[in-house]
């Protein structure tokens, strides 16, 4: 891939129907859509999932868990590699699906190990063009790309700081409420729905005023991974 716009312009051309019917194509289908044109773009080689996590535990890290460490939940940009037990080829890029598992944040990984020994990551999320979030709203994080339908958008820009602080208060309160309310004979399961206010065809009111700064973030994200 040259450029990032070349990677915008794939998934522009993405058809979200079915071929042969009117059927609007699945988030299964969507999802494995978007992995291949990733795939063909970043020239990205598939690693299994099981063993990108057992590869990420020898380094000292986890993809998935209750800990705010664990790189499902930072997202961090890059970590240390000491032992490269995967045999990764440096300046090489490689693609796992389901890296958390299919309930888990994200859908994709992006990763390429450079020459210093640094492993890049990017995370993808692949949603419907007015996309759900249920209980994992968006990462306020660069390192962040959400595909919703065929557009492309950074996470930072899906919502603004006071928006996080008051959905981790809400979060607080809500968990604080269950506590009070339960009894021996009252057992009360959270659940928390946790939604944008989606502009079809624009998406939320605080991208459309930072729009301009989408094509410069998503540029940041994925250019660690051009040759």
């Amino acid at each position: 891939m040259e450029t990032i716009q070349e990677l915008l312009v794939s998934f522009s051309n993405l058809q979200l129907v079915n071929h042969g019917n009117n059927t609007q194509m699945t988030s299964s289908e969507h999802e494995k859509r978007c992995s291949e044109i990733l795939r063909e773009g970043f020239q990205a080689d598939t690693l299994d999932k099981k063993k990108f996590r057992s590869f990420v535990m020898d380094n000292g890290y986890q993809v998935c868990s209750h800990s705010e460490d664990s790189l499902n939940r930072s997202c961090v940009p890059s970590i240390p590699i000491i032992n490269n037990s995967l045999n990764l080829t440096t300046n090489m890029n490689y693609i796992i699906d389901q890296p958390s598992g299919s309930q888990n944040y994200p859908d994709i990984m992006l990763i390429r190990l450079d020459e210093q020994n640094n492993l890049h990551l990017a995370y993808i999320e692949c949603k419907q063009s007015i996309p759900k979030f249920n209980n994992n709203p968006p990462k306020m994080n660069i390192n962040c790309i959400y595909i919703c339908g065929k557009d492309l958008y950074n996470g930072f820009l899906l919502t603004t700081q006071e928006w996080q602080d008051r959905k981790n208060e809400y979060i607080e309160k809500y968990y604080a409420l269950v506590q009070e309310f339960t009894t021996d004979d009252m057992l009360i399961v959270p659940y928390k729905v946790i939604e944008l206010n989606w502009i079809q065809g624009s998406g939320p009111q605080c991208f459309i005023d930072r729009s301009e700064q989408n094509v410069p973030l998503i540029t940041e994200c994925f250019s660690r991974f051009l040759n």
